[in-house]
Formats: structure tokens, sequence, C-alpha cells
């Protein structure tokens, strides 16, 4: 968490308190991870060790040293995905720009196309979507001092763009699919904690659930097989896929360059993650019952499996929010025109009253001016009989 950034020259600073992260207090830390001593094993009891150097050779994906002076344990569910008024377009900016070959994908429809040449990009847009999704589900209202939906900035970073949407769902197979790979072992690890027996026990309980479902309803939502299909014998292909490794440690290194805490620890877990997951799925070791999976890294690849289904779930609960809305509006159209044609049924009943009024008005005044006309005639006649008398 405290390396530097590399890239440019940076002052961590934040505006906002969201930003910093809630350590662990030394009793939420199992001793035994704390020791240094631990020895590198596959399906065993004890966790296994990173190379400080995060090589990208052979199997690893650039996995963290566990055991870096410099790490921090944090608690995740007590460090959400949140808006915390970070302004990350720069940090977004360099892993495109720089590790993406955009230029490549000017002449590509990427939210049709999977191949090798979009498969990093496929994967940062949609980590970068599940990032926008938590943002806007979780946002920070600084009038109501809350956090609540905003389904404006839904539509203005994801919603509005279809290809979002699409390798939003395609990272989530992706790394569903590398679940699925590790099945055995997730099963085989040892989470124990030696802190709360109760989630000692509950633990391995919950992955074996987790795996059961995964494997029983969606075994093989992503066909990593249709890709680097001649891994081993095609020089070109084995390039790309070194290249992607390079690119996914250059990623790691831009993401220490986010100043906000909270954003750097949640970003880092799932690049993590999904490195993990194409560690599983594009190994270039030949048995692949030889892969490591280390703690952080098995932590990882479940957390970003995690907020992938988080992000999906509130994809839902923004497209019932837009249907409820529309569904107000319609109501409210209905409402608006009743009392319009109430309104006309009353302006016309009254109209024509007025003109009823009216007719009947004339005759009267008509018989009054006959009936002055004869008392002023009838008057005349009497002056005359007077002046004749």
């Amino acid at each position: 968490m405290e390396y530097e950034c590399p890239f440019w020259a940076q002052q961590r600073m934040c505006n906002s308190n969201k930003c910093a992260i809630c350590e662990c207090t030394e009793n939420e830390i199992p001793s035994f991870w704390k020791s240094h001593q631990q020895k590198t094993e596959i399906f065993d009891h004890r966790l296994s060790s990173t190379s400080k150097d995060c090589p990208t050779t052979g199997d690893e994906w650039c996995a963290e040293e566990e055991h870096d002076p410099k790490s921090v344990y944090v608690n995740l569910e007590k460090n959400k995905e949140s808006y915390t008024a970070y302004e990350g377009m720069q940090i977004w900016k360099a892993i495109y720009q720089e590790n993406c070959m955009i230029e490549k994908f000017k002449e590509l429809d990427v939210s049709k196309t999977c191949s090798e040449e979009t498969l990093l990009y496929q994967l940062i847009s949609g980590m970068h979507a599940s990032v926008n999704m938590h943002v806007s589900k979780n946002f920070y209202d600084q009038k109501t001092n809350y956090a609540t939906p905003n389904h404006a900035m839904y539509l203005n970073v994801i919603g509005q763009h279809e290809d979002r949407l699409k390798n939003l769902y395609f990272l989530f197979a992706v790394v569903l699919r590398a679940v699925n790979r590790a099945a055995p072992m997730l099963r085989a690890y040892d989470y124990e904690t030696q802190i709360n027996q109760e989630e000692d026990l509950m633990t391995p309980q919950h992955v074996n659930q987790l795996i059961e479902i995964t494997l029983s309803h969606c075994e093989e939502p992503f066909k990593e097989k249709n890709l680097f299909i001649s891994l081993g014998n095609d020089f070109r292909q084995e390039v790309q896929l070194k290249e992607i490794q390079t690119k996914f440690y250059n990623i790691s290194r831009i993401l220490d360059c986010v100043s906000c805490e909270k954003c750097r620890l949640n970003g880092k877990v799932q690049i993590k993650g999904i490195g993990t997951a194409m560690k599983l799925l594009f190994s270039t070791n030949v048995n692949s019952q030889q892969l490591q999976l280390k703690r952080t890294e098995i932590i990882a690849l479940l957390n970003t499996l995690y907020k992938l289904s988080e992000s999906l779930e509130f994809y839902q609960e923004f497209i019932k929010f837009e249907q409820s809305s529309a569904n107000q509006m319609e109501f409210l159209k209905y409402i608006v025109s009743c009392i319009i044609l109430i309104l006309i049924f009353i302006v016309d009943r009254t109209i024509k009253s007025k003109s009823k009024v009216r007719s009947q008005m004339v005759p009267s005044v008509s018989q009054s001016g006959k009936h002055l006309r004869v008392v002023l005639n009838q008057g005349t006649v009497d002056n005359n009989h007077q002046k004749n008398d």
C-alpha cells in the first residue's frame, strides 16, 4: 500500500476523509500470519511465499510480497468500495493508453470480439465498469451525509455504454471460470485463523457451497481453451501472453499512484484477483497440478468474484429502478391526461352554459325594447291628444 508512484511525482493527499482505510488491530491479525517462517506448499495447511521482485516469468502474475514491511492488514468488509470524491481519470487514462494498446482497437468492435489482442482491454474495461457500478451504488450524498444510489452517475458511466456492460459480464465469466478451475485448491486450503472458532468452521463450508453452486450451474462460463490454443508451439502467442503478464505488473504499479487509500486498496486487490484468474486459466506449466495459490491470491480471487457478483446485482437494481420510474412516469402521464380531460370538459360545459344564458337574455332585451317603444308611442299619442284638446 505504501509503494511510491514510479511514473510521476505525487503527493498522496485526498480531499475527503472517505479516502482513509481502517487497518486491523493486532488482535484481529492471526499470529502465524505475521510469522516470516512459513514454508511454501501447494495443498497443505501453511502459507506460501511470493517473490519480492514480482517476476513475470513462469506462472507468476506479479503477486505482492505477503510479508513485505510496507504491507498492512486490513478487513475488506470495513473498507468497501464507495464514493470518496477522488478523481481517478489520470489513473484510468494511464492504464488504457500505456497498457492496453488502444490504437489497435480502433478498427475492432471489442464488444463483439474476444481474442488474444482484445483480452486485456476487455478485462480492464470490465473492472472499470465494476468499480463505477459500486461507486454509483454507494454514492456519498454530502447533503444527507448518507450513501445512496446515484442513478444519473450510473447512466453516465455505465448504463448508456453497452460495451462496458458486456465487458463486466465477460470479466465475471473469466473469474468464475477460474474459481471453478481452482476448486481442488480452494477446498483443500486451511482457512483457520485461530481467532474466531465459529467463523473458522463456517468458512470452509461456505467455500464448498460456492464451488458446488458454480460447478453445478455454470461449470464453463468462459472457454479459455479457445485462446492461446497453440501456446507452447507458437512463439507469437507466448510473446502475447508474456506481454499481458508484464502489463498486469505495470497496471499494479500504476495503482500505486492512486492517492486515495481506499481506492488504491480495492483496485490492487481486484487487479491481483484478475491476475490470479489469468494464472489459473493460462498457466504455461504443463502440469496444472503443480500450480500454487498463495493466501493473498485466494483472498483476492474470491473477493473479486464477490465484487463482480455485487456489481451485477447492482445493475439489476438500477434496471428495476428504471422500470419503476418508467411505470411511475406512465401513471403520472395517465393522471395528467385525466386531469386535462376533466378540465376540458369543465371548460366546455362552462362555455355552453354562458352561451345558453346569453341566448336567453337576447329575447328579453328585445321584448323590453318593444315594450319601451310601445310606452313611448303611447306617450306620444297622449301628448297629441292633450294638444288637440
